[in-house]
């Protein structure tokens, strides 16, 4: 595939990764005030709640020994109100994933306008943050509306799941690990990018007197960048209706010999008898039976804006996507989606539950600063960012190794990644963590592209749907666990939260393990070897036996390669 990719032309190269640059600009906007907003929070915390002098506010991380109920009171606030964040925002996002599914597989015209939607959220939202950044008096805790917004239009997850809809509807089964490694290309790169922009950002001059940070700044560039991804997403994304099947049967019909019906068709010698049938007009018509009529109607859509919004929100929906999750399925492929899923919640604990506790956590332990946190965890985030990327394409099409072999390396990856950061409470930590995580992405990667394998075309939009529920449930519940756990243990024991996280991932890793033993059994592709070296087998046997039994030739033998 990316030899494919290398020899297109830049226009065919823009056309290709149009969800990719979508992705891209949302992402950047999403992670641009990540550090900026807890920051902000703390402040506001600080000044408002506390009324301390904003001089020490500002410099919380080189006060002395005296100030440390102070600090720890406000680091524990500003996980707490992360906390209030998740559960504010994952519920309404729950049931509009749970919806979204049956409108993906049933509208899929209609992709845009959803990818669309988390952008005009994260619109609205970085208006309401610089409303209260020009009013900085105002009560923190009305921030919580910002969750509100994001919440009601789907945020981060509605995102995720129509733009692996959108990739496994459009790329071959073989290609999808490498397409999905692309896209999280483009993520792992906007992601650290735009922490280190918004971290700088936030220690830069403020644009605007009156403010104690360039608040306003990062919150602006937000601003711009879920704007652009609205109008980028509803422009060029045209396509969303189209399956690779669909291009695969165009190509195909272009590849077609085109006959001329105004010529005649030239006659061979021993073609006299070809007969000239001439069809009855009055047994042309045709009844169509009753059957297919009803199929028809059934399958037919409404085109009416409340009659396409009452067919969506149905509860009969939700009813069927669950029918669909756990409909049987051959080589035991209920019980491995479900296995999946499961571990693709808990991965995400581990794995994105850093978010909650990672600033507080390096102002704590590693004494760090807004702006240092921003600027070497986006340097860091660069090295996963390339491993992330190119090592599925290397280690699938070129060492050939099967998707559960990288989920094994992605789920023994984090695990340490875990362990070192909790167990060492030194800054070296945050860096020897971050090289042994380098492959820990592999295992989302993974995890996605079994799925994909496992599941019809025709359910892509809705088992993917349910596994966005699922997900928006991990941060939720890791941003509970992260937040509880460091609250109680950030005076004594502040790594404890890590290793708890560490042991939560041997799920993952039991159920990829599992996966890989078994692979002969659910897996088309292992199925398919196994049965033709078996095949090979038998055939060399019957041909080793019919030697021995023959050894001048004089007798005949016919060797059959058919398996009963």
């Amino acid at each position: 595939m990316l030899r494919h990719i290398l020899k297109l032309t830049f226009p065919e190269i823009i056309e290709l990764l149009r969800l990719d640059v979508y992705f891209a600009l949302f992402l950047f906007g999403l992670a641009i005030p990540s550090v900026t907003a807890s920051q902000f929070i703390q402040d506001k915390f600080c000044i408002n709640q506390l009324k301390l002098d904003p001089s020490q506010c500002l410099h919380l991380e080189t006060l002395g020994p005296e100030y440390e109920e102070i600090k720890n009171k406000v680091y524990a606030f500003s996980t707490i109100f992360k906390n209030y964040q998740h559960l504010i925002t994952t519920p309404p996002g729950i049931i509009l994933s749970v919806f979204m599914g049956y409108w993906i597989d049933s509208y899929p015209k209609h992709l845009k306008y959803l990818l669309a939607l988390p952008c005009f959220g994260g619109f609205l939202s970085a208006i309401f943050a610089i409303y209260h950044v020009i009013y900085f008096e105002l009560d923190v805790y009305s921030l919580l509306w910002l969750s509100v917004v994001h919440g009601l239009t789907g945020g981060f997850f509605i995102v995720m799941t129509g733009s692996y809809t959108y990739i496994t509807r459009r790329t071959k089964a073989k290609y999808r690990a490498a397409r999905f490694a692309i896209l999280e290309l483009f993520i792992f790169t906007s992601i650290p990018l735009a922490t280190a922009i918004g971290g700088r950002l936030l220690t830069t001059k403020p644009w605007f007197g009156g403010q104690y940070r360039n608040y306003f700044a990062v919150f602006f560039i937000s601003l711009v960048c879920k704007l652009s991804a609205m109008i980028w997403v509803l422009i060029f994304l045209n396509d969303a209706d189209k399956t690779i099947d669909d291009l695969d049967e165009l190509d195909r019909a272009k590849n077609d010999i085109k006959l001329d019906l105004t010529k005649p068709l030239p006659i061979k010698p021993g073609d006299e008898k070809m007969v000239e049938i001439e069809l009855d007009p009055q047994k042309t018509d045709s009844v169509t039976p009753v059957n297919e009529n009803k199929e028809v109607m059934k399958n037919m859509k409404p085109t009416g804006f409340i009659e396409i919004f009452l067919d969506i929100f149905n509860p009969s929906t939700v009813s069927n996507m669950i029918k669909v999750c756990c409909q049987k399925r051959p080589n035991n492929g209920r019980k491995i989606l479900w296995n999946l899923m499961f571990a693709m919640n808990v991965m995400l604990i581990g794995h994105m539950g850093e978010s909650t506790i990672g600033f507080p956590f390096a102002q704590k332990v590693y004494h760090w600063d807004a702006a240092y946190y921003s600027f070497i965890t986006s340097v860091m985030m660069i090295i996963p960012t390339l491993s992330h990327s190119f090592l599925p394409i290397i280690l699938i099409h070129k060492f050939h190794l099967p998707d559960t072999v990288l989920a094994i390396i992605g789920a023994v990856s984090l695990i340490f990644a875990l362990i070192v950061r909790g167990g060492i409470l030194e800054s070296c930590a945050f860096y020897i963590s971050t090289i042994i995580g380098l492959c820990a992405g592999l295992l989302p990667i993974a995890i996605r592209s079994i799925i994909s394998r496992i599941i019809d075309q025709k359910e892509v939009g809705q088992v993917f749907a349910l596994l966005a529920c699922i997900e928006s449930s991990g941060p939720m519940v890791a941003s509970v666990v992260y937040s509880t756990l460091f609250s109680v243990t950030i005076q004594d024991f502040p790594g404890l939260v890590h290793h708890f996280a560490a042991l939560t991932m041997f799920y993952p890793f039991a159920v990829v393990l599992w996966l890989d033993l078994t692979r002969h059994k659910w897996d088309k592709t292992a199925i398919t070897e196994l049965e033709n070296k078996k095949k090979q087998k038998i055939i060399e046997k019957k041909e080793s036996d019919s030697v021995n039994n023959n050894p001048n030739g004089n007798e005949c033998f016919t060797i059959s390669s058919k398996v009963d």
